[in-house]
């Protein structure tokens, strides 16, 4: 009973979204005896939403006050998939239900600049941003705890399968690289570290490398301990609605799904006759001139090409029709309608319905306008450069010191692999090594946007990809992440 009555005077403010984790980590808060506050985030909608304008009587999309926006091409029909309507309204719901205070943050704007432009921007690039990183770090865990210092909140809860663990203190100071100056300040590092969660399946921790430091010893995570199906178990047993509602899925600012029609549209790149939307070469790793594609926007690495003939013509199958200037068009296309084309050394004709092997995105060369494709072979490396590093977990330092194995995970969902950081001080010419020495034995350095680094893995992985966030682990243990640059 004591307990809980010093719980009750500690107060936690939860993102609810509606959904049934966000709504059982209210529950487990609420019922362990804290002073739980609920708040829903309304994030910002693509503006051709026929109902945008009818939340709370003025344009979500920052359009006038028009409608459905009729003169617009572009039509989803849908809201935002993490904060419709209809979401809103159950996580109201379960607030009530919890008898805990229930806020709804308009944050569409904030959201629009940090994440949705950075999205288009980085595509238009060549690049293929992770969203979900970026709004981590600049929405739930910066935006949102700002403002849940402003309710008195002590700490802030989401429903992240994460599991948060008590670590020795560390002490680090913030190396300031934008000016080239090491900032003698330091500050008590958190003695609590982000782990993997016991679902290893739906563990996020990935999704939270870029967060501030700072802000880690004000976070709980009712579920890191728990699996999805003792998640929903509980939910049923509370009596809340949303036990059995599936998760949600891909980017959640393109709610149909048509991420190319999305690009296209809010894309100044996406404009008929601007360069990531003419046509431009398609061609092989020494240059090769294959095919043609219709505009670089939205292509990723490790993406598998359907088109025949570029792949025809890289396996040099002589007597695939379009690879054969001497065949006329009009038998080419009866051969392919009635034969099917087998395109081997001998110049045969195969069965109907025979399989050549398909390309993949090895490169987009923004500059010249060109895709590199290739074999499904090419597209494992074992090198990379990360920029942005952010580092969350002061041992870092200690393992580059002792040049102990990393685990970086490339991607979400993917399998993170044993690595070796290479190149650190070397990443900043413009640093004195003896200061950078110094704050790396002493302090250890902790801070975001603090650099380059590379990264060298034990065995090759799969596509690589520019944009996207890596993060960093000592074995189960989140130490840091960064971008991916080249």
């Amino acid at each position: 009973m004591k307990n809980e009555n010093i719980k009750s005077k500690i107060r936690v403010v939860v993102a609810m979204s509606g959904g049934v984790d966000s709504s059982v980590a209210a529950y487990l808060l609420k019922k362990q005896g804290y002073d739980v506050i609920g708040i829903f985030l309304k994030l910002w909608t693509p503006p051709d939403y026929k109902d945008c304008c009818n939340i709370v009587g003025e344009a979500l999309c920052g359009l006038p006050n028009s409608g459905d926006h009729a003169g617009s091409p572009l039509r989803t029909h849908k809201q935002n998939l993490c904060c419709d309507d209809k979401a809103m309204a159950v996580a109201r719901q379960i607030a009530d239900k919890l008898k805990i205070p229930f806020y709804v943050l308009k944050v569409d704007k904030l959201f629009k600049e940090e994440i949705v432009d950075n999205f288009i921007s980085e595509y238009e690039q060549g690049r293929t941003p992770n969203p979900c990183v970026r709004c981590n770090k600049y929405i739930k865990f910066g935006y949102l705890w700002e403002k849940a210092k402003e309710l008195g909140a002590d700490y802030l809860s989401t429903g992240h399968y994460v599991s948060a663990k008590k670590v020795k203190d560390i002490r680090y100071s913030i190396l300031d690289i934008k000016n080239q100056k090491a900032k003698n300040i330091q500050y008590p590092l958190s003695n609590i570290s982000i782990c993997r969660s016991k679902d290893t399946i739906k563990d996020q921790t990935y999704f939270l490398s870029s967060i501030d430091p700072k802000i880690i010893p004000h976070l709980l995570f009712p579920l890191g301990n728990m699996t999805k199906k003792e998640v929903r178990s509980i939910a049923k047993k509370a009596k809340i609605t949303v036990y059995n509602k599936k998760d949600s899925m891909g980017v959640c600012f393109i709610p149909d799904g048509d991420m190319d029609a999305f690009l296209k549209h809010f894309s100044k790149s996406g404009e008929p006759g601007s360069p990531r939307q003419r046509r431009g070469d398609i061609v092989d790793k020494q240059g090769n001139v294959l095919g043609a594609h219709k505009g670089l926007l939205g292509y990723t690495v490790g993406q598998k090409i359907g088109d025949d003939q570029v792949a025809a013509k890289y396996h040099k199958f002589p007597n695939y029709p379009e690879c054969n200037p001497n065949i006329p068009n009009g038998k080419s296309q009866t051969f392919r309608k009635e034969f099917g084309i087998l395109g081997n050394d001998l110049g045969q004709l195969g069965k109907k319905n025979f399989d050549i092997p398909r390309l993949y995105v090895l490169a987009i060369d923004h500059k010249r306008n060109r895709l590199v494709v290739g074999e499904n072979e090419d597209c494992f490396s074992k090198e990379m450069i990360v920029e942005n590093l952010n580092v969350v977990n002061g041992r870092f330092w200690e393992m580059v010191k002792k040049k102990k194995i990393f685990y970086a995970q490339i991607r979400g969902g993917h399998r993170a692999e044993k690595c070796h950081v290479t190149n650190y001080p070397e990443c900043y010419p413009n640093n004195p090594n003896n200061k950078l020495q110094t704050l790396r034995k002493e302090f250890g350095t902790l801070g975001i946007n603090s650099g380059q680094l590379g990264i060298e893995f034990l065995k090759p992985v799969r596509a690589i990809t520019p944009g996207q966030t890596v993060a960093l682990y000592d074995k189960k243990i989140l130490i840091g992440g960064g971008v991916i640059k080249k």
